[in-house]
Parts: C-alpha cells; structure tokens; sequence
C-alpha cells in the first residue's frame, strides 16, 4: 500500500466518522480530525500528481451521496466558525492545515455536488477571517511570545493559491 493509499484511507474513515457524528462535542473533535485529515490527503495527492478524477467509481459515489450532508453540518451546532474561534495563537499551525483543509474541499469536491449553488462556499473560508491576524505574528513585546517556535510544519503539495502558507512564512519570527 502506497503513502498515498493509507492518506486516502484516513480521509475517507475521518469522512466518515463526522458525517456520521450526532454528539455535538464529538462532533467538534471529529471536524478537527476530519479538516486535518483532508489537508494531508490532498497535499500528498498533489504530491503524487493524482486528483479526486482519479478516485474510483464507489469512492465517488459515496462523496457525492455524503458531502452534502457534511456541509450542511459545518453551519450547525459546533460550527466551522466555531472551531476557529477556539483557536489561539499557539494553534496557527491547525489554522492553517484546517483553512487549507477547507480549500481543498471547496476546490476539488463542489464536482461531487448535484446542487452546488445550495452552497455558499465563500462561508466556508469567511469562518477563518476572524483569525487571520494570527498569520503576522503580532504579540506585544511584554509578553511571552503566544505562537509556536518550531519552523512552520510541512505543506509541500500545497498550492500557491493557499496564500495565507506564504503569509505566515514571510512574517515569522525566528
């Protein structure tokens, strides 16, 4: 089985597990595990110069049967925005593995989806606003430093397009 395989595995098990979710607490910890899970997979299908049309005909299938009901869970109970209003400073690495996470879903999947226009994927990204001044690094000098000091975590395989990798790099502080 191929790095790519056990990823593959992994998003489709955290896939499963938040869609079929009905505590609300769980429902939490599972979107975390679940935009994670996303992010890796992704990345290392860019990786591997792969893309979702290379999925087979019953994982396809079972996106565009499940997807629908995923989205509509990120706008109730513990929300996206939820999730990143729990976030801090110390988190930037999870702000940016779920905002890419989110990305990916929003890029590779709205294909899987009958009624794209039932929706707003604009939503989805709106959620991380709020936080995104943790990607400039700013904490007062009389403070302990919030953010992590290890370098930014891997994120080969993820595309130019995801901006805010780029933005959190340039303002780091070593």
């Amino acid at each position: 089985m191929s790095n790519l395989d056990n990823f593959e595995q992994n998003f489709f098990k955290a896939f499963d597990d938040y869609e079929t979710a009905e505590n609300e607490d769980t429902n939490f910890m599972l979107l975390r595990s679940f935009l994670l899970a996303t992010f890796e997979y992704f990345r290392h299908q860019n990786i591997a110069a792969k893309n979702v049309n290379d999925l087979n005909e019953k994982q396809k299938c079972h996106l565009r049967a499940k997807l629908p009901s995923i989205l509509r869970k990120f706008q109730k109970g513990k929300t996206l925005m939820d999730l990143t209003f729990s976030l801090e400073e110390k988190d930037i690495f999870d702000y940016l593995k779920f905002r890419s996470g989110i990305e990916f879903l929003t890029e590779h999947f709205v294909s899987f989806i009958d009624d794209p226009s039932e929706f707003n994927f604009y939503s989805l990204q709106d959620a991380f606003d709020p936080r995104e001044y943790f990607l400039t690094y700013n904490y007062e000098d009389a403070y302990k430093n919030p953010y992590p000091t290890e370098p930014l975590p891997d994120h080969s395989g993820v595309p130019e397009s995801h901006w805010w990798w780029k933005k959190a790099e340039i303002h780091r502080i070593p």
